[in-house]
């Protein structure tokens, strides 16, 4: 029943949530049982350290278990790549997400988007350089040569497609670096 709805025409009638943020307005107190400690300054790092005493203890803490949406898209009936692109046509399949190609070019009128004020991560994370930008929305015709990818969102993988195609999710492809070029 997930995957049908998620392939669903009315799963895209509302906003996808891609980017999550903790609420620190509200939280609940809990009791975690935990080990007792002492906190001690390190001779070599004039730090702090904990040393556990291995007694239990149970501590209240405060537990947030909330989240707000961060980040969010209405996601459209399908996403083109262009062939180009092959090493995230590659990772889309790979992930299972379904789609088909272009057996010829097609000029349509879409959804786009610019990127702007664009920053890229000095330090690499995992072999990349993530990126941090502002996407101002736009429509254009564009021509989209023969052997592009159609990705219908009328499938159960919708919400994986969701997560690499969307620009502003945290795992998107735009996010780490397979776009850069553009």
């Amino acid at each position: 029943a997930a995957d049908a709805y998620t392939a669903s025409e009315t799963f895209r009638k509302k906003e996808f949530p891609l980017r999550f943020r903790l609420d620190r307005s509200d939280s609940v107190m809990m009791e975690f049982k935990g080990v007792s400690f002492d906190t001690v300054t390190s001779d070599v790092t004039g730090g702090r350290l904990y040393r556990f005493t291995g007694k239990p203890e149970t501590f209240t803490v405060p537990y947030f278990n909330k989240q707000k949406v961060a980040a969010g898209a209405m996601l459209p009936e399908a996403y083109i790549v262009p062939p180009e692109w092959t090493d995230v046509i590659q990772r889309l399949a790979i992930h299972g997400v379904e789609f088909q190609r272009l057996f010829a070019p097609a000029t349509l009128e879409v959804h786009s988007c610019r990127f702007e004020n664009c920053k890229w991560q000095e330090e690499p994370f995992e072999g990349r350089h993530p990126m941090e930008f502002e996407v101002k929305p736009i429509v254009e015709t564009r021509t989209y040569p023969k052997g592009s990818v159609v990705v219908d969102m009328n499938q159960a993988a919708s919400q994986v497609a969701a997560h690499i195609l969307e620009p502003k999710g945290p795992d998107s492809y735009v996010q780490w670096g397979f776009f850069d070029t553009v």
